[in-house]
């Protein structure tokens, strides 16, 4: 294509209104109304959408006004969700322009560039989200199931899923935006310049053999599969590992499989990768626009578990404030400033797992200098988080003594009554 500018300008309008790819044998090239999943796409999407954006309030909402203390997670989940926005406005894009899941014979050499742009600000988008979003996870975790000051094997696992995750997919970024120079020949058919495309042939051999006995495959192709791998493990991994700590918990069966269930969000997360991974594989086929669509679909449900993997640790403490929002002494506290928050805004909802990790007694220390404490031993079970820090027994005694009194008065008043 680099002597493209050289050719006549009716051939030139001759390529550029050309299939941008040879469709095969008894296929006519539909340009005008081609299949597509556009329909699809614009549900999928807005679903998705949806279920992020409730997601995403619901965290905050809780983080800001009930708990009222933000971490650098709540932080990273703002970034992440301005991205997944991006993401969002790009497969609106495809699916009103130039077609969703529409075979690239069906598609104009002139329209190809524009949606390889699309692609390819979508293979920046989804790399940067999981690296900012699967750090946001972890450290979530490891803030609710580690105790302050705890380097255990819990804590070690999640740097290492930390650190892996960033190394892959800046990895990812490097070799997306760097493989071409200039960056425009990934997208622009008719640009001038090379791709450095010898890191992934086979045998190794091809690398020095003559041209006609090496195969070599898309660097980009290889990269995706390589960090989709990493993601579908590290998404196996954030499935088991609260689960290992909540069955060790002391605490009662039944809140294990409430708490247990709230923490299996990543099985979604988990089918997502696994189709994603087939996706990537499929990269390398010549029906670029086509087999590209699913996935898009399935980075985009994948982007949409880990909001939702967010936001089920705090989706209880938010459920018991929306019901009740009718209550005068739950309104109050947010119209009005305060300077001493009560014990339910201080407890975050995950304050019950973080107290059964630390396996303390079972009982609280009470002074016994001060008044009344030598009475304050209850012999029924003790509310540990609002628990009744001391009791006082109380005797009252009502005797009639009428006529007693009645004589005691009359001695007082004639004291030379009692001589006789």
């Amino acid at each position: 294509m680099s002597a493209f500018s050289s050719l006549p300008p009716g051939q030139q309008d001759a390529i550029l209104n050309s299939p941008a790819l040879s469709p095969p044998a008894g296929v006519v090239p539909n340009f005008s109304d081609p299949p597509n999943f556009n329909a699809g796409c614009y549900a999928i999407t807005s679903v998705c959408l949806v279920i992020s954006t409730i997601c995403v309030l619901t965290r905050l909402y809780t983080k800001f006004f009930l708990i009222k203390r933000l971490r650098i997670e709540d932080y990273l989940l703002i970034a992440a969700y301005g991205i997944y926005l991006g993401m969002i406005y790009c497969m609106y894009g495809l699916a009103a322009g130039i077609g969703f899941q529409v075979h690239q014979w069906d598609i104009p050499l002139k329209d190809l560039s524009r949606y390889l742009y699309v692609l390819h600000i979508c293979a920046n988008l989804h790399p940067t989200f999981i690296l900012i979003s699967k750090t946001a996870i972890l450290l979530d975790w490891i803030h609710i199931f580690v105790p302050n000051g705890t380097r255990n094997f819990f804590f070690w696992t999640c740097r290492f899923l930390l650190f892996s995750t960033v190394i892959a997919y800046a990895a990812m970024l490097f070799v997306d935006n760097l493989i071409c120079s200039p960056i425009q020949v990934l997208w622009d058919p008719f640009a001038e310049g090379s791709c450095f495309s010898r890191l992934s042939c086979a045998p190794l051999e091809a690398l020095w053999n003559a041209p006609n006995n090496r195969t070599c495959r898309d660097p980009r192709t290889v990269m995706r599969i390589y960090t989709s791998t990493i993601n579908l493990t590290s998404n196996f991994f954030i499935l088991i590992l609260p689960q290992r700590v909540i069955w060790k918990l002391h605490m009662p069966s039944k809140n294990k499989i409430g708490v247990s269930i709230a923490f299996t969000m990543g099985i979604v997360a988990i089918v997502a990768s696994c189709f994603r991974v087939a996706s990537a594989s499929q990269l390398s086929s010549k029906d670029l626009t086509y087999v590209s669509a699913s996935l898009l679909i399935w980075s985009l449900v994948e982007m949409t578990c880990s909001f939702l993997i967010l936001c089920a640790p705090v989706a209880p403490r938010a459920w018991k404030s929306f019901r009740t929002l009718g209550d005068t002494s739950v309104v109050r506290p947010w119209v009005r400033t305060r300077s001493n928050p009560t014990i339910d805004e201080l407890d975050p909802p995950w304050a019950p797992i973080r107290k059964a990790l630390h396996k303390g007694p079972d009982y609280r220390k009470i002074d016994y200098n001060t008044p009344h404490a030598e009475k304050s031993s209850p012999s029924w079970p003790v509310d540990q988080d609002h628990g009744i820090m001391r009791t006082n027994e109380i005797t009252s005694t009502i005797e009639d003594r009428s006529d007693s009194m009645v004589a005691d008065q009359f001695v007082r008043i004639h004291p030379w009554a009692a001589e006789r």
